[in-house]
């Protein structure tokens, strides 16, 4: 054997180590490091509430005025937390309805308000009739009752010229 084919068979082993070396370096050392690393995070938690908000109850209707002008006054006792009341004004099916939000447990319909709120039932009322009065809550967290599932009725009068309670 030469002297050229020795120190290539001995540089061999060399060769296989290095590469060995590096491929320990390439792969292994990366998944070292990652182990030495964690990250960790706060536990998250979760707050849930549920709450009902009353729904008005005991609402009643006055006609108030004279002989040329007449209204429909309803109130309903105040709900505690309540911020609003979403008062509602429907025809007896509840296809057609306006709404309209008061902050006190009162509100007094019109002649006007009707023809404002509700133009598309004028017909209805000149018709005699009734239109129901509905209300909700409006808490000040944003919930809202459940409808005062009995409306007052209310209807326009000709003679005199207004609104009226309907018992």
């Amino acid at each position: 054997m030469s002297a050229r084919a020795i120190r290539g068979r001995a540089g061999r082993p060399r060769l296989v180590l290095a590469a060995l070396a590096a491929a320990v370096l390439v792969l292994g050392a990366p998944a070292t490091a990652w182990g030495f690393w964690r990250a960790t995070a706060p536990d998250v938690t979760a707050q849930l509430s549920a709450a009902t908000v009353a729904a008005p109850s005991g609402i009643s209707c006055t006609t108030v005025g004279g002989t040329l002008s007449r209204s429909a006054q309803v109130t309903w006792p105040a709900v505690a937390g309540a911020v609003a009341y979403r008062v509602t004004i429907a025809n007896a099916s509840g296809t057609t309805s306006a709404q309209q939000t008061v902050t006190s447990p009162t509100i007094t319909i019109t002649q006007g308000l009707l023809s404002d709120l509700l133009s598309g039932l004028i017909t209805t009322l000149l018709g005699g009739n009734p239109l129901y009065v509905s209300v909700e809550t409006v808490h000040s967290s944003g919930w809202i009752s459940l409808t005062h599932t009995a409306g007052q009725p209310v209807s326009q009068t000709l003679l005199p010229v207004g609104v009226k309670c309907d018992t």
